[in-house]
């Protein structure tokens, strides 16, 4: 009688451990799983940072990876104007390491319609003063053509660059650049550039 309530006794504790075993590898599991998910980054998001004047690097960064895709984009699925005010200004002013994914991010919120009829003029005189510094280094310099190459989907913002020496500054660009990315994203916003052109001389 003894040793049979020995054996129960040890079941028992066999079957908790079990069972504790159990539960924690569920926890692990679809708890880890849980911090896996992230927060979406909006423009608002973003924007408000700027106005709190706290640091948006990451913020830009983890916006860009989101919607790196434009099939899967949260930005893009959205069809609302974004304000793209703060951001604009931002770039104006902008340098050092904060300056890549600001591009990446105007390249895009320009794949929207809605943001590349209202692009503030600021954004497109900012980025030819990129293009004109010698100082800038190709992988910014491609950056800039990829916004370029969004924003001239639009007749206005072709008509401001044309207007503002644009088509010579990627021509020159595209004639001293050695760098192959570079070279064919200024040739998509000339080709961009050529497109729309032909269409208004018709």
């Amino acid at each position: 009688f003894i040793k049979s309530n020995r054996i129960k006794k040890g079941s028992k504790g066999a079957r908790g451990i079990f069972l504790c075993f159990w539960v924690m590898l569920f926890f692990w599991v679809f708890g880890g799983r849980r911090k896996e998910v992230k927060m979406e980054i909006t423009i608002t998001r973003i924007n408000d940072a700027l106005i709190k004047q706290k640091p948006i690097y990451n913020l830009l960064n983890s916006f860009v990876e989101q919607n790196a895709n434009p099939r899967d984009s949260p930005n893009l699925s959205l069809s609302l104007r974004d304000d793209l005010d703060p951001l604009s200004r931002l770039l104006l002013n902008s340098s050092g390491k904060i300056l890549l994914p600001l591009l990446q991010t105007f390249k895009i919120l320009l794949r929207k319609e809605e943001n590349r009829t209202s692009l503030p003029p600021l954004v497109l005189k900012s980025i030819l003063s990129i293009l004109k510094d010698d100082t800038s280094n190709s992988r910014i310099r491609t950056a800039c053509s990829n916004v370029l190459l969004n924003a001239t989907f639009e007749k206005d913002n072709v008509l401001f660059l044309l207007s503002h020496n644009g088509l010579r500054i990627l021509l020159n660009n595209l004639r001293t650049s050695s760098d192959t990315n570079e070279k064919g994203s200024l040739a998509g916003a000339l080709q961009s550039i050529c497109f729309i052109l032909e269409i208004k001389m018709k």
